[in-house]
């Protein structure tokens, strides 16, 4: 004997969600339905909030609308950029010495250690480095192209001075 199989009900159909009209703004304000997703209704500046139809000045919000800033923690819009302050972790404006000490970093260290280290191997050692100054200067014109001139014309000294000894040790002039 064979036992029928067990009657399954149907699932009942879901209501469809309906979108949102195109251009629809959402309740909070933040964003308005562009037909495929939501879209934040903050421009990147923050100067300006989309109402459904245009772009109107953030001041003037309608009654009951928050006024958002691009930089609101509110707006998670991803794709606004944010330009970090001139503060660092604790908050204290940049000093003199932290930004003389950026100046020092990066492409200008690699230059200066260049130029340094073509000046002691003559003077310390019985070989020389003729291609260090070259890799300095090379560094130096990267630093200053980044905005470490201060770092990268020291180095441009030291890489200078070191390939003359570098010249003088070679016997190429002086001898």
């Amino acid at each position: 004997m064979s036992v029928p199989p067990p009657i399954i009900d149907p699932p009942s159909p879901q209501p469809a969600v309906q979108a949102p009209p195109s251009g629809q703004l959402s309740p909070d304000g933040r964003s308005w339905w562009d037909g495929l997703k939501w879209v934040s209704a903050i421009s990147p500046d923050g100067a300006w909030r989309w109402d459904g139809k245009q772009w109107v000045p953030v001041a003037t919000n309608p009654p009951g609308t928050p006024a958002l800033s691009a930089d609101s923690p509110l707006n998670n819009n991803p794709y606004q950029y944010v330009t970090p302050g001139p503060t660092g972790a604790t908050g204290v404006g940049l000093s003199v010495s932290s930004h003389l000490g950026w100046q020092f970093g990066g492409s200008a260290a690699w230059s200066i250690g260049f130029g340094a280290a073509s000046i002691l191997a003559p003077l310390l050692t019985s070989f020389y480095l003729p291609v260090l100054p070259l890799f300095g200067l090379w560094r130096a014109v990267i630093a200053i192209r980044s905005g470490r001139v201060i770092g990268a014309v020291v180095g441009i000294v030291l890489n200078v001075i070191g390939g003359l000894l570098s010249l003088l040790a070679s016997g190429l002039i002086g001898g």
